[in-house]
């Protein structure tokens, strides 16, 4: 810390340093001529970010449009990756994003604190969630009043 300003009344500072073992085994403090080291990789059994990885999905996109109610899917996502959703068009209805655990025979919507989200009215583009569980596949459930509706669930 050495643009630390002591002040009166103290006379001293108290300080805390983050350290790591250097190539010869010494501790070394982390500023900026000695960043932290950091390894980039797919860990496939910890939930990690693509911001910390930029790990590219392989997973197919679940695409297309639709002119009448249908329910379309599975997405099968990849785990540790956002699943994104984008939906376009001039259209009058909802589009909601179900999950299943069970390969689709039981397909619910997604919750928060028991209230139904993930339910859209109109155009969108954004991130749902991050893939954690191996077993879970999405669908969109189309309902129209008119209009035709294109959609994208990917990651």
């Amino acid at each position: 810390m050495p643009n630390t300003i002591i002040a009166s009344p103290a006379g001293y500072t108290v300080s805390n340093a983050v350290a790591f073992a250097d190539s010869n085994g010494r501790a070394q403090l982390v500023q900026a001529s000695a960043p932290l080291p950091v390894s980039v990789g797919n860990f496939p059994n910890r939930l990690v970010t693509t911001s910390s990885l930029d790990v590219a999905a392989t997973t197919t996109p679940l695409t297309g449009s639709a002119s009448a109610s249908a329910t379309v899917g599975p997405f099968s996502p990849q785990l540790s990756l956002p699943i994104w959703l984008t939906v376009w068009g001039s259209w009058v209805g909802s589009v909601q994003v179900l999950r299943s655990h069970d390969g689709g025979t039981t397909r619910l919507p997604l919750t928060l604190a028991g209230t139904t989200w993930a339910l859209y009215t109109g155009n969108c583009n954004e991130q749902l969630l991050n893939a954690t569980d191996a077993a879970a596949v999405y669908y969109l459930q189309i309902t129209l009043n008119s209009g035709s509706v294109n959609y994208r669930l990917s990651q």
